[in-house]
């Protein structure tokens, strides 16, 4: 507890996230009492690494349907309220004002600001208001696939906070291809369809919608496209259209579909959508058909105003469009200087990754970057950095370090990094990591046990581990010595000589 009385609990079902796992978890740990963790069948280290961060390991199943899968977390969870989260997000807000809301409020669900960088595998940053703090007595889940919240009279859409905000990184491609999450959402997408036709509900809007994003995420957006002209033709409210219109527009912009873009824009103009949404939105469209000074003459006028345009669904990041648009112009600088001023205000949705190979290929300084980072996102670029192995990261974290800036964080990620490190770097950081007390988590051990680096760089690591007192490091260390050339055995003694001389010494003597 943290001295108020209110107690609560952050849940989670994962499978195969040994990856990310560790960083959510420490994400949210300030924000929650107690973390759960409902594992539905894990073959890798998943559970040892939530055990490791501090959770509460439940060994659950799996059978295709997510809202149970969730009320079933929900059953191990001791709060009065709960704090959902996946493995691929990353929470950052204020936890003490969330408590104190938490205390105050009467309301029963509370929906925070979910932030992902690309959206549907379409590229396309989005923001979306998500039900993901309620109270666990008077609130379940239903639905399988894109599931939501409901209490006694229905669906909750909660009162809205920005204490809580989750970043959002799971539909990036990469991940969405090796999980195959677009052939198991399709899966169960298509049954839930199904059963609603079957049973004639009221509501069926909602499950084509769902087999719609299914199918852009798998990769089929003629399945997709059918689906949501189904929703067109079907007397749903605008605010349901605008939903399925945005949906549309994702498929148009990842496929540079111009007419059918346009054809969806239209219909969404008809449901009452903001004309500066609108046009923005064409701009995003324009770009990905490779117009792109059309496109930037669409966004430019929106960023400039920063207005909103009434948008209630989602938030569309226009301004990160536009920084890509510049980029794509050759307009490097410029791409940037506008990439660090909207960081600033931490509502960006390019991915750390990205930002990064722009920072490096600008040749802006690492510090500029690290200096326009608000501490709200901080963690979740670390966390991005760590998930992702990304070849720009040990700048970054080198600068985040100077600035003093999470320096636990940062030498958690590094550990991740460090087999890739060359030498120098390896031997600093863990230095760093031995004076923090993590030392069996640097990059020395990292690469002196890596049968993927050459020899010489893992004795390099091994003499350095000796010297600094590792005395377990000998049984690695002796074969690959053993293997050593003639010819070259003279040079590499003159090398270690520099930096692990009482080893060195030692190795002649014996």
């Amino acid at each position: 507890m943290h001295g108020d009385e209110v107690f609560i609990s952050g849940s989670y079902i994962v499978k195969d996230e040994e990856e990310l796992l560790g960083g959510s978890l420490d994400a949210l740990r300030p924000f929650v009492d107690e973390l759960v963790v409902y594992d539905t069948g894990s073959t890798d280290a998943t559970r040892d690494v939530a055990r490791a961060h501090g959770a509460r390991v439940v060994e659950g199943y799996w059978d295709d349907d997510f809202g149970a899968a969730r009320n079933r977390a929900l059953e191990h969870c001791a709060g009065e309220w709960v704090v959902i989260v996946d493995a691929d997000e990353v929470a950052r807000g204020n936890p003490r004002a969330l408590r104190r809301r938490l205390r105050l409020t009467p309301a029963d669900a509370l929906s925070v600001m979910q932030v992902s960088h690309t959206w549907q595998g379409a590229g396309v940053g989005l923001s979306v208001w998500s039900v993901r703090v309620f109270r666990r007595a008077r609130c379940r889940w239903e639905g399988a696939i894109h599931e939501r919240v409901v209490g006694r009279w229905g669906e909750l859409s909660g009162e809205q906070t920005t204490d809580l905000e989750l970043d959002h990184s799971g539909y990036t491609p990469v991940r969405t291809r090796e999980r195959n999450k677009g052939g198991r959402n399709l899966r169960v997408a298509e049954r839930e369809l199904a059963d609603a036709l079957a049973r004639g509900a009221s509501d069926t809007w909602r499950f084509l919608i769902n087999v719609a994003r299914s199918g852009q995420l798998e990769g089929d957006p003629s399945r997709s496209l059918e689906a949501l002209a189904l929703v067109d033709r079907a007397a749903v409210a605008p605010q349901q259209g605008i939903l399925a219109g945005h949906t549309a527009l994702g498929i148009a912009v990842a496929n540079a579909d111009m007419a059918l873009g346009l054809d969806w824009l239209a219909s969404m103009a008809q449901w009452g959508e903001s004309p500066d949404v609108l046009r923005a939105m064409e701009g995003q469209l324009a770009m990905a058909t490779g117009d792109l000074q059309r496109a930037e003459a669409l966004l430019r006028p929106y960023v400039e105003s920063g207005d909103q345009g009434g948008v209630v669904l989602t938030d569309l990041s226009f301004t990160d469009s536009l920084i890509d648009c510049l980029w794509l112009q050759d307009r490097h600088e410029e791409s940037v200087e506008l990439l660090l001023d909207h960081l600033a205000t931490g509502k960006s949705h390019i991915a750390a990754a990205v930002v990064l190979a722009r920072v490096h290929e600008s040749r802006t300084d690492s510090r500029r970057l690290v200096d326009a980072l608000p501490e709200s996102l901080v963690l979740p670029y670390v966390g991005q950095l760590q998930a992702t192995g990304f070849a720009y990261g040990e700048p970054f974290f080198e600068a985040m370090w100077d600035a003093g800036r999470a320096r636990t964080a940062v030498l958690v990620a590094i550990s991740g990094l460090g087999g890739s490190l060359p030498f120098e770097k390896a031997l600093l950081w863990s230095l760093r990591m031995r004076e923090a007390g993590l030392g069996e988590h640097c990059p020395l051990w990292r690469i002196l046990r890596s049968t993927e680096r050459d020899d010489r760089t893992r004795i390099m690591c091994g003499a350095a581990l000796v010297e600094i007192g590792e005395e377990a490091a000998l049984p690695l260390l002796e074969p690959l010595l053993a293997r050593v050339d003639d010819d070259a055995a003279g040079a590499l003694v003159e090398e270690l000589r520099q930096f692990a001389p009482g080893f060195t010494a030692a190795l002649i003597a014996g």
